[in-house]
């Protein structure tokens, strides 16, 4: 079974993933997500943790990120890391004993059912306008150009644009 999984914005207003109110760039947000899900992952499988801190993992991508402290890291991402995190669907934050706290759904862990979603294109703007996350399991279909994005086993969220652009580099590259 081929999954199929993205959150799409077709708007032109700059904002990105607006189903997840959070205007900061794909690139960096892919980036903090992979980093705060390894973290997530490695602590409940090392020590069996539901519940993680959001301090210290903070402090870690302020620092890695490249940003001077947590309020630029915050002004970045236009608001708290808590904030931030808690506007994803797969994220719950919540207060535990004084402490910000961080759990990733367990459905969000686990594969799900194939679904598929179409996206009709009716001009070259929404190329750059259309940014989707693409599951790590998901076949990107484009019929009428008869070319298909195989899963490579790493979500992506980027522009319609750029996954079709890396797809064809890839193919160049071992062609």
């Amino acid at each position: 079974d081929t999954r199929f999984g993205c959150w799409l914005d077709c708007g032109s207003s700059g904002s990105m993933l607006a189903g997840f109110k959070v205007d900061v760039s794909h690139q960096e947000q892919e980036r903090i997500l992979s980093e705060v899900e390894a973290w997530y992952s490695t602590a409940k499988e090392q020590a069996g943790v539901e519940w993680l801190p959001l301090a210290g993992i903070k402090n870690f991508l302020f620092m890695d990120l490249g940003y001077e402290d947590e309020e630029e890291f915050e002004d970045a991402i236009h608001g708290s890391f808590e904030d931030f995190l808690a506007a994803f669907p797969h994220f719950e934050v919540k207060q535990i004993e004084g402490k910000a706290m961080l759990r990733i759904a367990d459905a969000a862990l686990a594969p799900s059912r194939p679904q598929k979603l179409t996206l009709r294109i009716t001009s070259s703007q929404q190329l750059l306008d259309t940014t989707f996350l693409k599951d790590g399991n998901a076949d990107l279909e484009l019929p009428h150009l008869e070319f298909e994005i195989r899963p490579i086993a790493k979500r992506q969220i980027d522009t319609l644009y750029n996954h079709i652009i890396r797809a064809v580099d890839e193919i160049e590259m071992h062609a």
